[in-house]
């Protein structure tokens, strides 16, 4: 092998090359760092939002807060077994005992849940209302495909909440529901 002696000359200038680079370079970084460091940004007032004032917007917050608060009251436990010791609320238990939730819909106390749920038509449910009431129940409907029931509660006083369900072909593409 034959070493090439580099001569001076082309070190010289390839370290100029690299001094320069890095000058260039470090210039450049420099001044983009100080035109980041003075980017004005234009303040939003926070009173506005959309062109929606605090007062506007705190009220349709109360309004959405009234919508859940009366729309959770509505919902229900359903079970297939009467008074389980088992945890409401355990994946075991809604596996083994047919454990859901659903959702009065009626002041007539008919509530909407899942058909693997409720089981089939005519059998006998106990639904859990929010006050920890137990009431017995019948499935009246029942459809597996849409994996829905129907379920009548067992009750002659009328029911102080349900849901009310809107008209899906009333909503518009973009409108905010509840």
């Amino acid at each position: 092998m034959v070493y090439k002696k580099k001569s001076k000359g082309k070190i010289f200038v390839r370290t100029l090359g690299r001094v320069i680079a890095i000058f260039i370079i470090s210039t450049i970084s420099i001044a983009l760092y100080d035109m980041y460091l003075n980017i004005e940004v234009e303040s939003v007032e926070l009173s506005e939002y959309n062109g929606k004032k605090n007062s506007e917007m705190e009220e349709e917050y109360k309004d959405i807060y009234t919508v859940i608060d009366d729309v959770s009251k509505t919902v229900v436990g359903v079970s297939k077994l009467q008074s389980i010791d088992i945890s409401f609320f355990s994946l075991e238990a809604a596996k083994t005992y047919n454990l859901g939730t659903g959702v009065i819909i009626s002041k007539k106390g008919y509530v909407l849940t899942n058909s693997h749920v409720a089981g089939n038509m005519y059998t006998k449910c106990y639904i859990t209302t929010e006050d920890g009431n137990e009431l017995n129940g019948n499935v009246v409907w029942t459809d597996e495909n849409l994996d829905l029931s129907i379920i009548k509660i067992n009750t002659t006083r009328q029911m102080s909440y349900w849901a009310e369900l809107g008209d899906s072909d009333m909503i518009n593409i973009g409108q905010t529901v509840y």
